[in-house]
């Protein structure tokens, strides 16, 4: 009996703090995102936005929660004092899916990145999509594949 009071408990707890961190402009702890990229579909149950005001940039990191090392991806978007919503911004993409299975941006495949959020204070976050192109790493004579991904209510940080 108690173990079934602590499990309602928890449960409780969790919706609680789900829904608190879940408003607009509030940094969501359990925040995901969905990418396309070419044939593969990747889901992360975990990103963070890292505000790095010395290079002026927004690194956002996308992972899995279970601490896996794959897959995982960095998006950097520079320029960081100017960034506006809605507003189209060029940016370097890194994506891993697997060991040997890498893609990123470069001189043939540009991503660029939308702002739906931006909210830099302390419970801030943002939100937005990406789209574009990404070369395969392992396989550079290959054309780009296309790029395409969301994520929403990310919690930013220092």
């Amino acid at each position: 009996m108690k173990a079934r009071h602590l499990l309602f408990i928890s449960i409780a707890i969790f919706v609680l703090f789900s829904g608190i961190s879940c408003g607009s402009g509030i940094g969501n702890l359990f925040t995901g995102s969905q990418w396309t990229v070419g044939a593969n579909h990747i889901s992360f149950n975990h990103v963070t936005a890292k505000r790095e005001t010395a290079a002026n940039q927004l690194v956002l990191e996308f992972n899995l929660l279970s601490n896996a090392s794959f897959p995982d991806a960095m998006v950097i978007v520079d320029s960081l004092t100017t960034l506006q919503i809605n507003e189209s911004r060029e940016v370097s993409v890194l994506l891993r899916i697997a060991a040997g299975d890498t893609y990123q941006t470069g001189t043939d495949a540009i991503a660029t990145i939308i702002f739906h959020q931006l909210d830099f204070a302390a419970t801030g976050a943002v939100s937005g999509t990406l789209s574009g192109q990404l070369q395969h790493v392992e396989t550079p004579d290959e054309a780009p594949v296309d790029l395409s991904a969301s994520f929403e209510d990310v919690m930013v940080s220092e």
